[in-house]
């Protein structure tokens, strides 16, 4: 077999290459027919060649030529590859700088890119959205970069967007600016001025609706003022506990009684609080000022204003004086009988506290109870004395009752009396001893009744009547409790 002389067949790998920001090179293989006694040239020298150059590897575009030559015939065939370049990198436009505000906590960041497809976006930062887009939106500030990428060729650039913020939140304090901090009776309203810094144009809203920098309030509570600045929408809320101390001072009075021996009494009043007293008379009268005692001389109501040093609350309370007095009253039972005879005597004297009573009984006896009683044993009238006496012993009043005590009841009726004139048992008497009622029915012969004697005082003169016999009916009851049922004929002579 004889080597070939003819000229050689040779074959490429590419003939188009392409050079970018993925491939920085690229590399083609050169192979030929016959494969043996041949030689391979380059026009242009490739950026790497194998021995005998037919693997080249190329880093810049052109047009490469190789030539491939049979070293028995010298012939040649030449075979060519066209290396282009695309390393053009994408161009973007972002948004500048921009300010987060309390009004405006968000902002988007836009870009302008060359190509304007076939991109693709990789963000810095925290995204609230648009991470893999060519538009996002942030609420943080910060420096936010983007690499755009084509797809094409793999070439990338970057580009930043600068975000500050501006929310700074203004200092804001409430202050008291009236003399007094607290609503008192005396001091009913407190001024409140809100103090803001930095010193700025700001917009003021209170709780009481007010727009101003100070409001006047009348009632405890809780104010607050919203502090808004308007150029970054920050705002603060500021709050103020208005108290407030309008109790009434605490009085204490008691009513007095003037007693049996003066004629003018203290009235007092006592209080919890630092206080002024001023006394008056239910007419308006001024009776002092200033002290928590009044001497008064007439009875009555007395009225004192008491007013709270510390916070110029008023209370008022009444006295009432009266002037002292006593008495003595009581009942007996019974109020006469025969001896021996127990009476009772019922104290009913109206008399303050502290009142003593002591009890003369006519006969020796005495007591010191409120009720007491006695027993009468002798026949007799009894002057019974009941002394009352007030607790400071200045004061006495004294009432009496009599007591008759009489022997045990007997009746005497006269069968004769002779009504003519001559002074002498002119007129029908009963004699009687310790008889409580009586009662005595006269008749004439005829069974008419002609007159009655009711009571032991009462009598018959007999005048306008004849002479003759008359019948009498008497009915009677003792003290001791006996009772009488007599009858009887009277004769009447004149």
């Amino acid at each position: 077999m004889f080597p070939s002389s003819s000229a050689p067949t040779p074959t490429i790998t590419s003939t188009a290459l392409v050079i970018d920001c993925n491939n920085a090179s690229q590399s083609v293989t050169v192979t030929t027919s016959p494969s043996t006694d041949v030689v391979y040239h380059w026009n242009n020298t490739p950026f790497s060649a194998s021995s005998d150059s037919s693997f080249v590897t190329f880093a810049n575009a052109n047009t490469y030529i190789c030539t491939v030559t049979n070293t028995l015939s010298n012939c040649s065939t030449p075979i060519q590859v066209i290396v282009t370049s695309n390393t053009t990198v994408p161009t973007i436009t972002i948004t500048p700088t921009q300010t987060l505000t309390c009004a405006t906590p968000t902002a988007a960041i836009t870009l302008t890119t060359a190509p304007s497809s076939g991109l693709t976006y990789s963000w810095s930062g925290t995204l609230l959205s648009g991470q893999g887009t060519d538009f996002i939106t942030i609420n943080q500030p910060g420096n936010y970069t983007v690499v755009v990428t084509n797809a094409v060729n793999g070439c990338t650039n970057s580009a930043s967007s600068q975000v500050d913020v501006d929310a700074n939140l203004p200092n804001a304090i409430i202050n008291v600016s009236s003399a007094n901090s607290v609503i008192t009776c005396s001091n009913q309203t407190v001024d409140l001025t809100v103090n803001v810094s930095p010193v700025a144009a700001y917009n003021y809203t209170w709780s009481t609706t007010s727009n101003t920098t100070s409001i006047n309030v009348n009632s405890a509570g809780v104010y607050s003022v919203v502090v808004v600045n308007p150029t970054t929408g920050c705002s603060v809320v500021a709050f103020y506990a208005v108290t407030s101390n309008t109790n009434s001072p605490i009085v204490q009075t008691a009513n007095v009684i003037i007693p049996c021996s003066t004629t003018t009494v203290n009235v007092i009043a006592t209080s919890t609080s630092v206080a002024t007293y001023s006394w008056t008379s239910t007419n308006g009268t001024l009776l002092t000022n200033g002290t928590s005692t009044a001497l008064v001389g007439s009875t009555g109501d007395y009225v004192v204003t008491v007013t709270d040093i510390t916070n110029g609350c008023i209370n008022t309370a009444s006295v009432s004086v009266s002037q002292a007095t006593i008495n003595s009253s009581f009942t007996a039972n019974p109020l006469s009988g025969t001896a021996p005879l127990l009476v009772d005597f019922t104290n009913t004297s109206n008399n303050p506290a502290g009142t003593s009573y002591s009890w003369n009984f006519g006969d020796s006896n005495t007591a010191n109870t409120t009720n007491s009683s006695n027993t009468y044993t002798i026949i007799g009238d009894y002057t019974v004395t009941l002394t009352a006496t007030d607790a400071a012993s200045l004061c006495t009043a004294t009432s009496t009752i009599t007591i008759d005590v009489i022997e045990n009841s007997y009746i005497s009726v006269p069968n004769v009396f002779t009504p003519n004139g001559d002074n002498a048992n002119d007129v029908f008497n009963i004699e009687t001893k310790g008889i409580k009622d009586l009662t005595c029915e006269i008749f004439n012969r005829w069974g008419s009744k002609i007159y009655t004697l009711i009571g032991i005082k009462d009598s018959w003169d007999g005048l306008n009547e004849f002479a003759g016999t008359y019948f009498y009916i008497l009915t009677a009851k003792g003290y001791e409790g006996k009772d009488y049922k007599q009858q009887g004929f009277i004769s009447l002579f004149k």
